[in-house]
């Protein structure tokens, strides 16, 4: 998890300013693809950190929940302190990115717990 957040914190704090000029995916700006990309991991990572009590519907919702806040807080003081660097930007679409990415990983987490709780 370490690693992770300090990748994270190289990547969104590092000066950009001699990387190629951004293209497109799909129509959507492929800083706003490396966003989401970027903070999928922290839910997938933070999940197995913290010892499990039990493994009932009641403690996943409320342990992905807590993840959930904490990547929502990660994703945003990421996007602030951007906004603090002279060489960086605070952009909204790029919190609304990491907010996918979190929202993605752990809804998918939830499914694959619940699933797998009813084999």
């Amino acid at each position: 998890m370490l690693l992770y957040l300090c990748a994270v914190a190289v990547l969104c704090f590092a000066n950009m300013d001699k990387a190629p000029t951004q293209g497109t995916i799909w129509g959507i700006p492929s800083d706003k693809i490396a966003h989401f990309l970027l903070f999928i991991p922290f839910p997938l990572l933070a999940w197995p950190c913290s010892r499990p009590r039990t493994e009932t519907v009641p403690y996943i919702i409320e342990k992905i929940c807590l993840i959930f806040l904490l990547g929502l807080l990660l994703g945003f003081a990421t996007e602030y302190t951007q906004g603090c660097l002279p060489h960086r930007t605070r952009e909204r679409l790029d919190y609304l990115a990491d907010f996918c990415g979190i929202t993605a990983a752990c809804l998918s987490i939830v499914i694959f717990k619940l699933c797998r709780q009813e084999a």
